[in-house]
């Protein structure tokens, strides 16, 4: 009966150990999985803001594009304009001056 009484007891002692190393051993997977989702979580956020700088830096290219070829197409535009009053200006004071004198007479 004795024998059996300390068979209980050394299985008892053999779970117990068991269960304690069980634990350590959860508890360490735990730590490292939190550690490599730690890990994950920096490299996404660095990738994002790598992905949203890039983006930042087209977005600011083509409004910069846009502006520039704004300027040069208002350049052009406004170069027209003042072409075409340069070479209608005397007929434009000619008529003006033609329309007061004939509005006083």
């Amino acid at each position: 009966m004795e024998k059996i009484i300390n068979s209980i007891i050394d299985i008892d002692k053999k779970t117990k150990k068991l269960n304690l190393e069980t634990e350590a051993v959860i508890k360490n997977r735990n730590l490292d999985l939190k550690e490599k989702i730690n890990n994950l979580e920096k490299q996404s956020t660095l990738e994002a803001k790598t992905i949203s700088e890039d983006l930042y830096k087209k977005i600011i290219k083509d409004g910069e594009d846009e502006i520039l070829y704004l300027e040069t197409k208002d350049y052009s535009s406004l170069k027209k304009i003042e072409d075409i009053y340069n070479n209608k200006k005397e007929d434009l004071v000619e008529n003006i001056f033609k329309s007061l004198f004939l509005l006083k007479e």
